[in-house]
């Protein structure tokens, strides 16, 4: 395929990847006798190529390879074209011969406990990224890994003993033959559709057409949403699978049969999109604050999203019940981590042996989130875009949600020290004790924060700029939320002389983070006299309730928090009304005695919520910050005098 595409398109280079030498040199002999000098060829995996790429191009790549070209193609922001093959190989096997069908289905899902993880290694610092099957959130949602591993294997298979997957006799039909294949490589064809259109991508499955063809037809053609040509999507259960009855066309996609068709969800509300909520530091590794969670009402949040701005835990296993219950009671859930769950030693200091290093310990909880399906990447709600309610809300106001991954750096902080002798943040803070990292990474300086920066380049943030810039109407007009664990900009902390730990500023917040979101809400806006995007962002961290504008961006922090500070000092922590009218107040001297029975509301699904009260930021809005004022205030005197 590469020659003939090469000849007709001189001034494109192609490169052919292939793990075969003999392949390589094939391709090598034929494009010099040819004389097509814009071709190049590599023997490889194609999980380690490590090239440029505008355009992945695979024809019948086997089982994994082709969710490798995909990733490949979606960590480059590039275009792909595939023609998916040998779907059974996603766990090795597959269908044999149609006598063999219940056995090897049988023989599939008790091997489906095994790890089948894909590595792709994109190179060019764009981070290491893995294949989890099932590939989407949707279909993880949707059924589980043996079942989808069966599913898969059911698919590999067409055409033995005489039977034709598309032309079946009344007595192949009786018997059900021919019509589980096709409902299975559809179903794994709409997951890996799906999957690429939950990152941004518009995403459509075609047929090469020709008499007598098998099932490995399928042509995948997906485009970064701001260049799709079609501007179309595919997503979820909303997918549109059409047969024809035509005998020589059959498509444009290949239709499950109708009792495997997802049951319809409810009638909602056209006018409003999801509500989200927003809570930051979870820190479930106390029993009331995993309680709280646990007692959220599922029933009242079915349909409506909830950003979890870090630190939920540094135990992995704590933070995949935490998150699997949030995904229980809420349709869409969004993550950042915090330091916490980056750590990799415990509160004894003994190696998590688990993780080399906190790099490492990301990578895993990212792959957490992938396989519950919580969100790390941009994701609009509404306005056509709002994954399982998509259908339901396109005439909904439209809000993006943006994670930003982040970390602190000493130099964040720009204001003077106060008088007094105060240790720094290295020698105070857990983290530089319970967090390692590579070697050619030092934490007192900006090396962490700028590499945990550098991967939301890999996680869409370039495809999410596009759309805003030059996306749909929706996407283009949407109200924004993004959010972070660590603080944007200072103002967002109190002065010095007001913490009880003086430094506290030098690791709290990242230059990184303010850089990324400060010019979102007039992103694409051009010349004009076009009013900036609504924009809220929402950080967590420093444990304080906080509502609070600068310039064309409002920042809201609430903290669950650790049980004793709501009991000592509840009064920094609470903040409200929210976009429900309630209060987020986790004290005994909540109204009526009854804590928050939720996050907090920030997007009632039309709006956000009207300002808040909350004691910090209440504070500053009357009171001008002094960075130059080093007199500590009295409390913070006493505390350093009980130190001493």
């Amino acid at each position: 395929l590469i020659l003939p595409l090469a000849s007709v398109m001189p001034d494109v280079s192609f490169v052919g990847v292939d793990l075969n030498p003999r392949s390589v040199e094939i391709l090598r002999s034929r494009a010099k006798d040819a004389n097509v000098r814009n071709v190049t060829a590599r023997c490889g995996l194609i999980e380690d190529y490590d090239g440029d790429c505008d355009l992945a191009l695979a024809l019948h790549v086997c089982g994994g390879g082709t969710d490798a070209v995909l990733l490949q193609a979606q960590a480059r922001n590039a275009a792909f074209v595939v023609a998916p093959c040998c779907v059974g190989k996603l766990k090795d096997g597959g269908m044999k011969s149609v006598s063999g069908l219940k056995n090897d289905l049988k023989a599939a899902a008790a091997a489906a406990a095994a790890d089948d993880e894909l590595v792709v290694n994109p190179g060019n610092g764009l981070g290491t990224l893995r294949v989890i099957h099932p590939r989407s959130a949707w279909m993880r949602g949707a059924i589980q890994r043996p079942t989808y591993l069966s599913i898969a294997a059911a698919a590999d298979w067409s055409g033995h003993q005489g039977v034709d997957a598309y032309a079946l006799s009344s007595e192949q039909r009786e018997e059900g033959l021919g019509r589980l294949p096709r409902a299975a490589k559809a179903a794994v064809e709409v997951d890996r559709v799906t999957a690429a259109a939950e990152v941004g991508y518009g995403v459509r499955v075609m047929k090469m057409l020709r008499d007598g063809a098998g099932l490995k037809n399928d042509v995948i053609v997906g485009f970064p949403k701001a260049r799709d040509p079609l501007r179309r999507r595919v997503v979820g259960p909303n997918a549109a699978w059409r047969a024809e009855t035509s005998t020589t066309t059959r498509g444009p996609l290949a239709e499950p049969e109708p009792e495997l068709e997802p049951e319809p969800e409810p009638e909602l509300d056209p006018s409003r999109s999801p509500r989200v909520f927003f809570v930051s530091d979870v820190h479930t590794d106390y029993d009331e604050n995993l309680a709280w969670v646990e007692n959220i009402c599922g029933e009242s949040f079915a349909r409506d999203a909830v950003v979890v701005a870090g630190d939920v835990s540094d135990d992995l296993q704590t933070l995949e019940t935490t998150l699997a219950l949030f995904t229980e009671k809420f349709a869409h859930v969004f993550f950042t981590p915090g330091n916490h769950d980056l750590w990799i030693r415990a509160k004894s200091l003994s190696r998590d042996r688990t993780h080399d290093d906190s790099l490492k310990k990301l990578a895993a909880v990212l792959r957490l989130c992938d396989a519950l399906g919580v969100h790390t990447r941009p994701k609009l709600l509404g306005g056509g875009g709002g994954g399982k309610t998509e259908t339901e809300t396109e005439t909904a106001p439209a809000v993006w949600v943006v994670p930003v991954l982040s970390w602190y750096h000493a130099s964040f902080d720009t204001e003077p020290d106060v008088g007094v002798d105060v240790l720094p943040p290295e020698e105070v803070m857990s983290d530089f004790k319970r967090c390692e990292w590579p070697e050619d990474m030092d934490p007192t300086t900006e090396d962490v924060a700028a590499a945990l920066d550098a991967m939301n380049d890999i996680l869409g943030w370039g495809t999410f700029v596009d759309a805003l810039k030059r996306g749909s109407d929706a996407e283009r007009n949407a109200k924004l939320i993004t959010f972070s664990h660590f603080l944007p900009r200072l103002e967002l902390c109190p002065e010095k002389r007001m913490l009880f730990y003086p430094n506290l500023p030098k690791a709290v917040g990242s230059d990184y983070v303010y850089r990324r979101i400060r010019d979102l809400a007039v992103a694409g806006a051009g010349d004009g006299d076009a009013s900036p995007r609504e924009h809220v962002h929402l950080f967590g961290h420093t444990h304080f309730g906080w509502d609070a504008s600068h310039e064309h961006i409002r920042y809201v922090q609430a903290p669950i928090s650790y049980p004793h500070e709501w009991r000592r000092r509840p009064g920094s922590l609470t903040i409200g009304p929210d976009a429900r009218g309630a209060m987020f107040d986790r004290s005994a001297a909540a109204s009526d005695a009854t804590p928050s029975d939720a996050p907090l509301c920030i997007w009632n699904g039309a709006g956000f919520s009207p300002p808040m009260s909350s004691r910090w930021s209440d504070y500053y809005k009357t009171n001008a910050r002094e960075p130059d004022n080093t007199e500590l205030a009295w409390w913070v005197k006493e505390n350093l005098r009980g130190g001493a």
